[in-house]
């Protein structure tokens, strides 16, 4: 029996409210258009908002760095096609752990943060996400707090299982029934 799952928010205040997540085809389209969306408002506003073309990801595993690659690509697409300078974009990935891609080979794991670095993403690794605001997130290392304002808020760190298994009183770890 397959129940799916849910993100993980690892109770972090705001995720569910204000970040977008990749669970669905549904939720994929919803992220979609709303980034399009972002990229057509910066260019019609009298008041440019930088941080509408500030995309913040949560999570350096594969799904994160996934999505990462290929905002890599479609951000220079929708800069010609709403006239943006590339240069106003920010992709920011920020990840908790100490490295990017746990479990791959380290050369792996810098050649992808390498091209992605090249495709104009940010890495703030070991910088946990401590809040998320409706208008962007607050991360922290070392007891430093930062905000980081963007208009688009990704969550790729993470699932558990689908609530059903806790609420019928299995013993279970993040929504899964140990066995």
């Amino acid at each position: 029996v397959a129940l799916g799952s849910v993100p993980e928010t690892f109770g972090i205040s705001g995720l569910k409210e204000y970040a977008f997540s990749i669970a669905n085809i549904n939720s994929s389209r919803q992220l979609r258009e709303h980034i399009e969306y972002q990229f057509a408002t910066y260019n019609t506003e009298a008041e440019k908002r930088p941080e509408r073309l500030t995309i913040v990801v949560g999570g350096a595993g594969f799904t994160g760095i996934e999505f990462l690659g290929e905002m890599g690509n479609r951000i220079p697409e929708l800069c010609r096609e709403y006239d943006i300078d590339r240069q106003q974009v920010r992709l920011i990935c920020v990840e908790a752990a100490p490295s990017v891609l746990p479990g791959f080979e380290p050369e792996l794991v810098d050649y992808a943060v390498n091209y992605l670095e090249g495709k104009g993403v940010e890495f703030k690794i070991g910088t946990a996400v401590k809040e998320c605001t409706p208008d962007g997130i607050i991360v922290g290392k070392d007891d430093q707090n930062e905000e980081i304002k963007a208009g688009t808020v990704v969550w790729a760190a993470g699932v558990r299982g689908n609530p059903i298994i806790e609420e019928s009183g299995f013993e279970n770890m993040r929504g899964r029934v140990k066995v």
